[in-house]
Parts: structure tokens; sequence; C-alpha cells
């Protein structure tokens, strides 16, 4: 029973103690020393975790200021290093939904034989084939280009097929001229003068040929 007051009076002393030290401490200190060198940079500046020393464990990632992180946050997609270091290109190389360059550069995978180079040397356009719904294939050299580059006005194959199709050449559609009232009156009249000489030839016969009788006269039929 003495034992049990004596670790009571005990707890209330401890707690007495410890009020008074968080009464007398600086939270946003004791804040600033646990956010210090912890591998997430909360400091505009990054300061907060420069300068923290090396040696880090086998399971944990030494970046450039010095300060460790945990393996499982390098190439997680979010720089935890101060300078970024540990979602470098060079470490992680490119994710899921890029595609690597012969140079380490990263495009995104949509880039990928679009018809648009987007690597330095092209390579994101290698092996690809032509989509025939948007591009168009150079028969000279296999090259894709836009659809919307056939008969633009520019050669975009290397020798200029895309500019050289039946579909290229400009159609001429047959046009009728419009007629002025000049016309139109000058056609009536020409048309009124062939109605007349139809009429007129109905009435006209032919006279029956003339023959040569052995006097040497001419013989006119009397019919007419």
């Amino acid at each position: 029973m003495e034992l049990m007051i004596v670790l009571v009076v005990l707890m209330r002393i401890l707690s007495d103690v410890v009020d008074v030290y968080i009464m007398n401490v600086d939270l946003e200190n004791v804040l600033k020393l646990i956010s210090f060198c912890d591998g997430t940079i909360d400091c505009e500046s990054s300061e907060d975790e420069l300068d923290c020393g090396t040696g880090c464990l086998e399971y944990e990632y030494t970046c450039l200021s010095g300060h460790c992180i945990s393996l499982f946050r390098v190439c997680d997609g979010v720089p935890n290093c101060a300078t970024g270091e540990d979602e470098s290109v060079d470490l992680c190389g490119c994710n899921v939904n890029q595609f690597e360059c012969d140079n380490g550069k990263c495009i995104l995978g949509e880039y990928v034989c679009d018809g648009d180079p987007d690597c330095p040397y092209g390579e994101d356009e290698d092996d690809c084939g032509c989509d025939e719904a948007r591009e168009f294939t150079c028969p000279t050299t296999g090259a894709c280009i836009s659809i919307i580059k056939v008969c633009d006005g520019i050669s975009d194959c290397e020798h200029g097929e895309d500019e050289r199709l039946p579909e290229c050449l400009p159609t001429l559609e047959p046009t009728t001229p419009e007629l002025t009232i000049e016309d139109e009156e000058m056609y009536g009249e020409l048309l009124e003068r062939i109605e007349a000489l139809e009429e007129q030839l109905k009435h006209f016969r032919l006279p029956q040929p003339m023959k040569m009788l052995p006097s040497g006269l001419l013989n006119v039929s009397s019919r007419i």
C-alpha cells in the first residue's frame, strides 16, 4: 500500500515537471529541430536538408546534400532530396508513360509514332509504320508524314511524292456563261429566222431536170 502511494506521488511530480518544461520550450524551435534533416524539404530554399552529414544505412539513399532518405522514396515520382536527384532520369530512367530517347531524354509516350520526331535523332518515329487514317507513306523512303501535309504545296517527302498525287492537281469544273439581255434578244431573233425559213421550205418545190434533145435543143418539162 505504501509503495502504491509513493508511485502516485512520483507520477504527479513528474507530470508537473513535464508541464513546466513544455511551458518554457519554444514549440516553433522544436518543430524546426524535428524537421531538420528528415529527408523532406520544409524550407523554401531547402536549407533544412543541407549539411546533414553522411553515413546513410544500406537501406537508405544518400542525397548530394548528405542527408539520407529511405530507398522507398527513390524514384517514387516525388523529389525528396534537396536538389531532386532522387528522381533524376540518370537514376530512375523514364517512367512507364514515357519513351526514352537514345540520349536519355524522356518524352511522353503519346508522342511516339505520331508523325513528328520529338527525340533529337527521331528514334521515336522509327519502326512505327504509318497510320493510314492519319498519315501518308512516302513511296520511296517509307517515311510517314501527317495526312494534312499532303497536297499543301510543300514537299514533305524526300522526293516530293506528297505533292505529285492526282488529287493534288487542280480540277476544272465546266462553267456555263451567263447570257446578257442583248444575247437573249439576238438568240430570239435567230430562232424566229430559223422558223421562217423552215416554213418557206415546206412550200418550196425543186424544178424538173432539163434534158437535151438530139437536135441540141433543150426540152424543158412543162411541169414545174
